[in-house]
């Protein structure tokens, strides 16, 4: 996914993530966050 993103963007924006990484980026941090908060 990662590899993909930076060969669609490197002529672009390659410093900023394409959406897919952000999106995983958010569910990584959002799952412990939300068992934090139950617990």
């Amino acid at each position: 996914m990662d590899a993909a993103c930076v060969e669609n963007t490197s002529g672009l924006k390659p410093n900023i993530p394409c959406p897919e990484t952000i999106s995983v980026q958010l569910a990584a941090i959002s799952v412990p966050l939300t068992a934090l908060v139950e617990h």
